[in-house]
């Protein structure tokens, strides 16, 4: 993402009054492409956006993830897993997660079903990669937050095992499956 920014562009000014309105707004359906960008937008500049907005916006970022379309539903699972890698230096020096789990965990957790539904439908994108490592990304950052979820997602994870034994293709893939 980007790290600096030109003090003569207002990204957050752009980013509330263009972005977080396309996101926001229903049907999911409407204007695939802008909602793609936007999303896009969110992760590029995903340093520089405040805590506050992202947690926000953050359960309208995770219903992109039922989105009919390929791109809008890759692009809302590499936003979601690229702001919970953001980390932040903390007073005493030290590097902290920017986000709490215990508060995004709600929104979270809802995408983890949509997700594997996609991957065992083959929907869109066969073996999506990005929607694999979200879901990898959604429990490391969890961590004991989301081990109930975690149980319960083990039989739709050991079919998705299956399915992708019988032909494994798409190595990145199958990593973040294990």
């Amino acid at each position: 993402g980007v790290t600096a920014t030109n003090q003569n562009v207002n990204v957050l000014d752009f980013f509330s009054s263009l972005v977080v309105p396309e996101l926001t707004s229903e049907p999911l359906s409407q204007r695939p492409v802008l909602r793609a960008s936007c999303l896009k937008f969110v992760t590029v500049f995903r340093n520089q956006l405040p805590r506050e907005q992202i947690s926000q916006l953050l359960p309208a970022i995770c219903k992109h993830i039922t989105a009919e379309s390929a791109v809008v539903h890759t692009y809302a699972a590499i936003c979601i897993e690229k702001l919970l890698r953001v980390k932040d230096k903390t007073p005493q020096g030290q590097v902290a997660p920017r986000y709490d789990p215990v508060s995004m965990k709600g929104p979270l957790l809802q995408m983890v079903q949509p997700i594997l539904q996609i991957i065992a439908a083959s929907k869109g994108i066969p073996m999506n990669e990005y929607l694999m490592r979200t879901v990898a990304r959604i429990f490391a950052f969890l961590k004991q937050q989301g081990a109930e979820t975690g149980l319960a997602m083990l039989g739709p994870l050991s079919a998705i095992l299956i399915a992708m034994a019988a032909n494994p293709s798409n190595p990145v893939f199958n990593h973040n499956l294990f």
